[in-house]
């Protein structure tokens, strides 16, 4: 999945202009927002709550997914009217007919990244490899055929994801085993995932601001092209996406159970074994990444249009670091159930971002966009590891 997206960013900045590859990622921003919103408020709790409850969860996980249907729905919905309010005020920001594609292309993403969410809650991996192999290789060998024939532009590029996507879910769906299953209680359901996720969901909404508001702010001030240059660096820095999916699919079901069985110690013992894989592959990395130099590495990948940027790939080397290391923190407070520190950490970086986007931007132009993003991942970090020591270590 992830050599995927690598592949994917590679195929799009490479045909497109920075400024359409700068829109396309603008807007996917958008989807990766939902998706944030999707994981805390839905797969957050299936993942902690469920994973407690043992095999007594029958009847919740088939609410989970009525719950998911709805909100992707609802995720699209949104999509559409808020680009409808946004182009009454600001003629530039109207996607005439692209809203359609790209509304669908939310859906189903949302759609598939859940199944394949809960695909790996019950173990089937191979499964996943399946469906995974279906969107994402899929998607990506269209492109790749019909950017032989057509020249591509974001109608195509969304038509395709939409369609891959879509196909994708519905396999999963038809292999999860859920579709004879009847809803009841989703009230219930409902309350408790709420009362477990609300404040992850608040969360994720201030995060996506206080980590983007620099890059939309950036888009706006600088023009899309800079979103371009951001993108293509969170690209490069892709391969430890893989490590960070991996960990976000399995480290939160394992910590929650020996969390249950044996207590603090055993949780937190659990995640310095992760702390230290995370210093080995960082490690190795940083080796590489100085052999090779970031010149030679943005020109082997993108060409030469992006070669004068690839200085700031030193930046987005702290920021993986601190987003790795931040997340492994975040784990033990969902497993704690202190998802309102998660809130207040968030808070302190939105309102950061708030009073310091738009100068910095406009004094250090495209080397403040990338900063903001550093501090607003040094603020998250230091506020979880004083939390953790404060209610745990001590």
């Amino acid at each position: 999945m992830s050599g995927s997206n690598f592949l994917l960013g590679v195929l799009l900045a490479r045909v497109l202009s920075i400024e359409i590859f700068g829109q396309y990622a603008l807007l996917w921003m958008v989807a990766l927002f939902f998706l944030s919103l999707q994981q805390s408020l839905i797969v957050s709790p299936l993942y902690t709550l469920e994973a407690k409850r043992g095999d007594n969860n029958l009847h919740h996980i088939s609410n989970a997914i009525a719950m998911q249907i709805f909100f992707a729905f609802l995720s699209m919905f949104l999509v559409i009217l808020i680009s409808i309010i946004f182009s009454l005020f600001q003629e530039k920001w109207n996607m005439g007919l692209l809203i359609i594609p790209f509304s669908l292309a939310v859906f189903s993403y949302l759609l598939q990244d859940f199944a394949r969410r809960l695909l790996f809650f019950h173990g089937e991996y191979m499964v996943v490899i399946f469906i995974n192999i279906i969107a994402y290789i899929g998607l990506l060998l269209t492109l790749f055929i019909v950017s032989s024939f057509v020249s591509l532009n974001l109608m195509i590029v969304f038509s395709i994801f939409a369609f891959t996507f879509l196909l994708s879910f519905l396999v999963a769906y038809l292999k999860m085993g859920y579709t004879h299953l009847k809803i009841s209680n989703m009230e219930s359901t409902f309350q408790e995932y709420w009362h477990f996720s609300k404040w992850l969901g608040l969360s994720n909404i201030l995060q996506w601001l206080s980590g983007n508001l620099f890059i939309v702010i950036g888009g706006y001030v600088l023009g899309a092209w800079s979103v371009a240059i951001i993108r293509i660096l969170q690209n490069t820095m892709g391969i430890f996406n893989v490590l960070f999916a991996t960990i976000e699919n399995y480290v939160p079901i394992s910590a929650a159970k020996i969390y249950k069985k044996e207590g603090h110690k055993s949780l937190l013992s659990y995640i310095y074994k992760y702390s230290f894989i995370g210093i080995i592959l960082f490690s190795l990395w940083t080796m590489l990444f100085m052999i090779i130099t970031p010149e030679r590495l943005i020109f082997l990948i993108y060409g030469n249009k992006y070669i004068q940027y690839s200085d700031l790939m030193y930046w987005y080397m702290a920021i993986y670091i601190l987003m790795y290391f931040g997340m492994l923190i975040k784990f033990v407070l969902r497993t704690i159930e202190s998802t309102k520190d998660i809130y207040r950490a968030n808070i302190y970086m939105s309102v950061f971002s708030i009073i310091f986007a738009y100068p910095m931007i406009v004094y250090f132009e495209l080397k403040g966009i990338v900063l903001g993003i550093l501090l607003t991942q040094v603020i998250m970090f230091l506020f979880y590891l004083i939390v953790v020591k404060r209610k745990i270590v001590t």
